[in-house]
């Protein structure tokens, strides 16, 4: 099992700690299970630490075998299991962050079916399964555990959009580029804070697991951006302060989920700050809402589904060389040919990426 440690690092003393105490009431083996997954290579254990206190943990488990539990009988095959989700705090995006993690740990192991099963026995664990379900998880059986009902959640990875299909968070993280390709800017400190998969040369990433959900809100003032219709793409551009021909670039793409408009969907700070929540592209306290709430008038949801990669951002200079990025004005309302963003992701994730990405594309 592979420990990642943020803030500090130490043992954890997980027969101890209080944290583990819901997930033993469900699972009385789970001391005996955490010590055998200490030394499997196939399991791997993510913890995130606040004030000396576990905050959230995530394990992940690499299987090829058969499920046969319950009403659910499964072919053997090579599937990713997660195995354990737990939070103290903010379920909702730490629940995105967990299947956008659980879902590109698969891609990059070349694994296309992701799984877990759940007891629905509280408020927390009854968000993670509706959320689930939201970004393609279907339930598909269930069986009897200490006299409650344990549910098993599957999602397959590598399928195609229907063609009128509207709902295509569930196909997360796919992209259609059919849709319209259109340049958003962001500032470089709020995008480096709520894109934090979003790496970049040279540069220290931020890491917190509750800003890292899938689901981001932008404030602007940008008619053109408000005017796109859901599930066309942002081409998130990174704004750098300085040295902007290297440090300002494309760093992935995000989808568009829908628009809050002021006065029409909101009329007032505390409204505002509710639709938003922890989705918002700048940091939580009342100086920014206030100032952004009375400075802006649009709000726009987006999925984050690709993140380039370091070494795979599009900067300022190529698009400049490249005869990308226009002469005569800021491309904040730009479309891009879908041939370049194409090219940019087959560049970022290469062939083990393409049955996931480009082969989709040559099916529109």
């Amino acid at each position: 099992m592979e420990l990642k440690i943020s803030d500090i690092g130490f043992d954890i003393d997980y027969k101890n700690d209080s944290f583990f105490d819901s997930i033993r009431n469900d699972y009385e083996e789970f001391d005996q299970w955490y010590e055998k997954a200490i030394n499997d290579p196939n399991k791997k254990g993510y913890y995130w630490i606040k004030n000396n206190k576990l905050e959230a943990f995530i394990g992940l488990k690499i299987e090829d075998e058969e499920i046969n539990e319950g009403n659910i009988l499964l072919e053997k095959k090579k599937r990713l299991k997660i195995t354990t989700i737990k939070s103290n705090n903010n379920i909702k995006n730490f629940t995105e962050f967990v299947i956008f993690y659980a879902i590109y740990e698969a891609i990059e192991k070349q694994i296309e079916e992701i799984y877990f099963s759940i007891i629905k026995n509280n408020e927390e664990k009854e968000k993670l399964f509706e959320i689930s379900k939201t970004y393609g998880f279907e339930l598909i059986g269930n069986r009897k555990r200490k006299n409650q009902i344990e549910n098993y959640l599957f999602k397959k990875i590598n399928v195609y959009f229907k063609n009128k299909e509207n709902n295509w968070k569930k196909y997360f993280p796919k992209i259609n580029l059919e849709n319209k390709n259109v340049i958003l800017p962001i500032e470089s400190k709020w995008h480096d804070e709520f894109l934090q998969t979003a790496k970049l040369k040279n540069k220290k990433n931020y890491f917190n697991p509750y800003k890292m959900g899938i689901t981001k809100a932008y404030v602007h003032n940008m008619n053109d951006i408000f005017n796109l219709r859901k599930n066309d793409n942002l081409l998130i551009y990174r704004k750098a302060q300085k040295n902007k021909w290297y440090e300002s670039a494309i760093t992935g793409i995000g989808v568009v989920q829908e628009h809050f408009k002021k006065e029409i969907n909101y009329s007032n700070l505390k409204e505002f700050e509710k639709i938003l929540k922890d989705k918002q592209a700048f940091p939580n306290d009342s100086k920014n809402l206030n100032d952004w709430f009375n400075k802006n008038k649009y709000i726009t949801f987006f999925t984050w589904n690709i993140a380039f990669g370091e070494e795979n951002n599009i900067n300022y200079k190529t698009l400049k060389e490249k005869g990308i990025w226009p002469e005569d004005k800021y491309p904040s309302n730009f479309v891009v040919d879908k041939i370049h963003v194409e090219k940019w992701i087959k560049k970022s994730k290469g062939e083990k990426w393409k049955q996931f990405y480009y082969r989709l594309i040559q099916n529109m």
